[in-house]
């Protein structure tokens, strides 16, 4: 993962090439929308909190390399390998948020495979984090009205609007 530019990805040219690698009108975030400023903010904090993040990864694996496992089967061996190379190294946050970001016009823009994998991984947990806000909101919301003193006779309102109607 050394082949990401992060300062190029915060930049504002690579928020352009960001939106036009995922499709300015259907875009998560459009640039014209009020939340693109908070993505922005978002996606900086992202990439400083990656760059730190593959930095340690790699100096993890410089000083713990993976050793490989007892195994008399060559085959047995051979296929574990092929299916643990397949699998993510670690949990991942993303994989709790179900959609996915489809590239358009790939060919246009002059990021590599890894920037992109990035920015898609940074519109993912910026949509995450979105959706966690708004839960929070909503909790907050109806931890107020449960300190109303109505709430208390919510149901006997409820039942008396649908018996009334």
């Amino acid at each position: 993962m050394s082949g990401v530019r992060w300062d190029f990805l915060c930049s504002k040219q690579g928020l352009e090439e960001m939106e036009k690698l995922f499709s300015a009108e259907t875009a998560l975030v459009p640039s014209s929308s009020s939340s693109f400023h908070e993505f922005q903010e978002f996606f900086e904090r992202y990439c400083k909190h990656r760059q730190r993040e593959v930095q340690q990864e790699k100096e993890k694996r410089i000083r713990d390399p993976p050793q490989p496992f007892p195994c008399k089967s060559a085959q047995v061996k051979n296929n574990l390998l092929s299916f643990l190379d397949q699998l993510p190294s670690s949990y991942d946050q993303r994989y709790r948020i179900n959609f996915s970001v489809v590239v358009q016009h790939r060919s246009r823009t002059g990021l590599t495979d890894e920037e992109v994998k990035e920015m898609k991984r940074g519109l993912i947990m910026f949509e995450d984090f979105r959706q966690r806000k708004t839960l929070n909101k909503i909790k907050k919301m109806k931890e107020g009205q449960r300190d109303l003193p109505i709430y208390a006779f919510k149901d006997q309102i409820v039942s008396a609007v649908k018996n009334n109607q």
